[in-house]
């Protein structure tokens, strides 16, 4: 975890990513106050997407299929990524896009409970064998860093997460965006909405 942390205190663009399975509530909340405390944009992989609050000034969306445009770059410009509980596998790296393979342009840490997914396609500057809950409470003991360096890179990626929820225009009888975004005022903060 000190490696990591000097890893985080060096980067300029970090970027964290949450994902696989057998999160529960605390570690998911363990995760997203670490990410909120050092001031971390974090997204989701595909079909994680409630693993940390996504109203958390951290959330910046999920890197599932049809991911956002403004998150892909984020992805791929970011020089840390901290892949948590994640396979990096076709769609969390948009058909292995987001990096470089074997040897990934951007720092790459990797926390999974299975050593044969450590490496497996990107090799990691940092490997941890892990499960999620485990090294979420780790985290808890570790200090934040300063994050000022790239305070100004969460806020955009905030900001265009969401814009990105502000529906486009319609041309039809109804407008199904404008639906949702009334309903979304309406309706208690943990209500689920499907169109």
């Amino acid at each position: 975890l000190a490696r990591l942390r000097e890893m985080l205190a060096a980067a300029q663009r970090p970027l964290l990513l949450v994902g696989g399975g057998d999160w529960t509530d605390e570690s998911g909340a363990q995760i997203q106050a670490f990410a909120e405390a050092n001031g971390l944009p974090v997204a989701c992989s595909f079909r994680r997407f409630d693993v940390v609050d996504n109203q958390s000034p951290s959330y910046v969306g999920d890197l599932g299929t049809g991911a956002a445009k403004d998150l892909v770059k984020l992805a791929k410009d970011c020089d840390l990524l901290i892949a948590v509980g994640a396979r990096l596998g076709e769609i969390t790296t948009q058909g292995y896009e987001l990096l470089a393979s074997p040897e990934p342009k951007q720092t790459l840490v990797h926390v999974h409970p299975s050593a044969e997914e450590l490496g497996r396609v990107f090799r990691p500057t940092l490997g941890i064998q892990a499960g999620v809950g485990n090294f979420a409470a780790a985290l808890a003991g570790l200090a934040p860093v300063d994050g000022s360096a790239w305070a100004g890179w969460r806020q955009a990626a905030r900001a265009a997460y969401e814009a990105q929820l502000v529906p486009g225009p319609y041309a039809g009888p109804m407008h199904v965006g404008d639906a949702m975004v009334a309903l979304r005022a309406m309706l208690p903060r943990d209500a689920i909405v499907t169109a």
